[in-house]
């Protein structure tokens, strides 16, 4: 186990925000400068844990999916790499809320969810009814048939019909 572990560490490039500039070419793709020199463009961006660190461990990755390293924590980012790099993730996670739940029916036992999102109404198809889950306590994600996400941020907010349309299938 001891050997594993090491292996890990060694694999794994922590960056601390204040070793990292953010940037976009003119083509506004982001572009990365680790201080020592180290120049990356067309960077992808991802959150290891969306749900639980929004602004911290995030996954830096080189045009080819290769990993650069994690940045550690956002806060330590200087004030223009913080929003570039905040306007990508947000891109890369847009995730409509769930307002409200009008109906789930079935179509040969595919649950089909109409529903209103921040973003308007709208419908879609589970693969299977795990598809929608608790990830914890009132915080509902749901994932259609198309890989598309959306979520419902305090469960207990929603309306009465809504709630209870949810546990029926939840």
């Amino acid at each position: 186990m001891e050997k594993r572990e090491s292996l890990l560490k060694e694999e794994m490039v922590l960056l601390k925000g204040r070793e990292v500039k953010i940037g976009k070419d003119e083509d506004g793709k982001l572009q990365l400068e680790i201080k020592g020199g180290e120049r990356y463009d067309d960077i992808q961006v991802r959150r290891t844990f969306p749900y639980s660190y929004k602004d911290k461990y995030i996954l830096l990755k080189d045009k080819d999916g290769k990993e650069i390293g994690i940045l550690e924590d956002m806060a330590g980012l200087e004030e223009e790499s913080r929003r570039l790099l905040e306007e990508e993730l947000e891109k890369v996670y847009f995730i409509p809320q769930i307002q409200k739940v009008h109906s789930i029916d079935y179509r040969m036992r595919t649950p089909v969810w109409t529903v209103e999102t921040d973003r308007g109404r709208i419908t879609f198809e589970l693969i299977r009814r795990s598809d929608a889950r608790f990830i914890k306590p009132g915080h509902l994600v749901v994932r259609d048939s198309t890989g598309a996400r959306y979520e419902v941020p305090d469960y207990n907010r929603l309306d009465r019909k809504s709630q209870e349309l949810i546990e029926r299938e939840v």
